[in-house]
C-alpha cells in the first residue's frame, strides 16, 4: 500500500494529467484499489475536465469540510469518491479506480484549513489498512494550502 503525492512547479503544468493517468493505469492485484484525491487548494481540474461538470458539487473536498465540522467525515470520505473504474477490463471488480474531486473555486480552500489534517490521517490509516493506494494531487508549489505550506529553502 502506498501513499504518493505529485506536485508541479509554477503553473503545475501536467500535475492533475499525470496524476489521472497514473490512477487509469496503475496495475491492480485482485481486490486493491486506487484512490486519486485532488488536493489543490486552487481548484480541481477533474470534475471540469474529463467529467465536462457532469456531477455539479455533489462530490468533493468541499463537502468533506461540512462533513468533518459535523462529526462525520469517515463516513462521508467514501460517499464522496466518484468511480472512474473502466467496464471494459473484466479482470477489474467495481469500484477499483476511485476520485475525489477537488475544490471547485480556489475560495473554497480556506475552508479546508482544519480539514487537511484529517484528510492525510485518512490517508495513511487507508495505506495501513487496507487494499487502497493513494494519489494525491497537490498542484502547484506555492499555491495556498497544503502544497503552499513547503517549506522554503534555507537561507545561507
Amino acid at each position: 500500500m502506498a501513499v504518493i503525492a505529485l506536485a508541479g512547479c509554477s503553473g503545475a503544468p501536467g500535475v492533475t494529467t499525470s496524476a489521472l493517468a497514473l490512477l487509469l493505469s496503475w496495475p491492480l492485484e485482485t481486490g486493491r484499489r486506487m484512490i486519486l484525491a485532488e488536493c489543490d487548494p486552487d481548484g480541481g481540474a477533474v470534475l471540469h475536465g474529463l467529467l465536462q461538470a457532469s456531477l455539479g458539487d455533489r462530490y468533493g473536498l468541499r463537502n468533506l469540510s461540512v462533513a468533518a465540522r459535523k462529526g462525520e467525515f469517515s463516513e462521508a470520505f467514501w460517499r464522496q469518491l466518484i468511480d472512474l473504474s473502466g467496464e471494459d477490463d473484466a479482470r477489474e471488480s467495481p469500484r477499483d479506480r476511485l476520485l475525489l474531486p477537488g475544490i471547485t473555486d480556489p475560495a473554497q480552500a480556506a475552508s479546508l484549513g482544519p480539514v487537511w489534517k484529517v484528510i492525510a490521517q485518512m490517508f495513511r490509516g487507508i495505506d495501513a489498512q487496507s487494499g487502497h493506494d493513494v494519489l494525491i494531487d497537490l498542484g502547484r508549489r506555492g499555491a495556498y494550502g497544503p502544497s503552499g505550506s513547503w517549506p522554503s529553502r534555507p537561507t545561507p
